[in-house]
């Protein structure tokens, strides 16, 4: 018999406030939404406001719930569709905010790939949190900016 508490997954359902439960012990676990990043003066700390919104969306949510989650997308094309539609749209709507204001203030080239910044910091956090279990802290993120999401704009901005 299962257990309250066990980190056994369920097949998720989805309701109508836009968050996934999970059919046997009903709490959510589709995850708090990333609030409206505040704007800085720099696209650097921007992207950084936008890691700590993510990292904090991320970390308040159960990681065995997480991949469970996982799981079940594999097996279920509709929840599959239906999760990175959620997730993957709302992520690359904080990329594209924080990239429209660098553009605007011409610190970024417009055309930017925002998706990708999104992808590239999602798998990242996705992968500390989940695999190497190795700190989401400021350092961290200050590092993942400094040395991969600025170098790949500045990349694109002198291939334009």
């Amino acid at each position: 018999m299962l257990s309250r508490s066990a980190p056994v997954p369920a097949r998720p359902r989805f309701t109508g406030d836009g968050r996934v439960r999970p059919n046997w012990w009903g709490r959510p676990c589709g995850g708090t939404p990333v609030t409206a990043i505040p704007e800085t003066p720099s696209l650097r700390e921007d992207l950084l406001a936008g890691l700590r919104a993510l990292r904090a969306s991320l970390t308040g949510q159960d990681a065995a719930r997480i991949l469970g989650l996982l799981v079940a997308m594999r097996h279920d094309r509709d929840l599959a569709l239906t999760v990175r539609r959620h997730v993957l749209d709302h992520k690359r709507e904080v990329f594209a905010t924080v990239l429209a204001r660098a553009v605007a203030r011409g610190d970024a080239p417009a055309g930017a790939d925002h998706a990708l910044l999104a992808e590239i910091s999602s798998a990242t956090l996705f992968s500390r949190l989940l695999i190497t279990a190795e700190p989401l802290d400021d350092e961290f993120l200050c590092e993942l900016v400094d040395a991969v999401l600025l170098a790949m704009l500045n990349h694109e901005s002198g291939q334009r």
